[in-house]
């Protein structure tokens, strides 16, 4: 591994996290990206994430302001990608992160049109070949969804990387995941893990 560390992350888009813990599910996100500046020192550090709204526009926007290197792997490009966006503030972070990112356009727009999933999976998949460790901000619950949280975390776990899950109801503290957590997340449990000092101490 080189000197530098890059963490990914994948997480909720607004609908599925907590309105009324936005603060909090925010906080947890900063917090963790301090606590891994803190660890790591003086080593290089990257943020990759699809800068989607949500979870992963709290993270960018928290990266930057430590002063880290923003990747965006994207699943189409950006013109493309930019409808996922509503009108004002959602668009206005999408384009203020784009200037700031080092972008990877992950499909093209021929083949979005035919399955916009191939555009997610390929941004994913991309995050976490780029990833040493990653940040889940996921609500709990598995579902079948290609690419998202659910699948995007337990990819990485299937590689081996510390995953450190953030609860995106903002009500759990966060957990150390690794592939020894994959059966009870499976069913829908919340496994007996370590907190973010374990995350932290598998990142060396």
């Amino acid at each position: 591994m080189s000197d530098a560390f890059a963490v990914g992350v994948t997480g909720h888009r607004p609908h599925k996290l907590n309105p009324a813990r936005l603060d909090i599910i925010a906080a947890d996100i900063r917090r963790a990206l301090m606590h891994i500046e803190a660890r790591l020192a003086p080593r290089p550090l990257t943020l990759v994430c699809s800068i989607a709204e949500g979870a992963d526009t709290m993270a960018a926007k928290a990266a930057l302001a430590l002063g880290w290197r923003l990747i965006a792997p994207i699943p189409f490009p950006a013109g493309h990608y930019a409808r996922d966006f509503a009108p004002g503030p959602a668009y206005d972070d999408f384009r203020t992160l784009m200037q700031a990112a080092e972008v990877i356009v992950c499909t093209p727009d021929r083949l979005a049109l035919a399955d916009d999933t191939l555009g997610y999976t390929a941004a994913s998949l991309t995050m976490l070949e780029n990833a040493d460790a990653l940040i889940a901000v996921w609500d709990g619950a598995p579902t079948e969804l290609k690419a998202g949280a659910y699948d995007t975390m337990m990819l990485a776990l299937g590689r081996g990387l510390p995953v450190l899950w953030i609860d995106a109801q903002g009500e759990a503290p966060p957990l150390a995941l690794t592939r020894e957590h994959m059966k009870p997340l499976e069913r829908g449990e919340r496994p007996i893990a370590g907190g973010e000092d374990a995350f932290l101490a598998a990142l060396d």
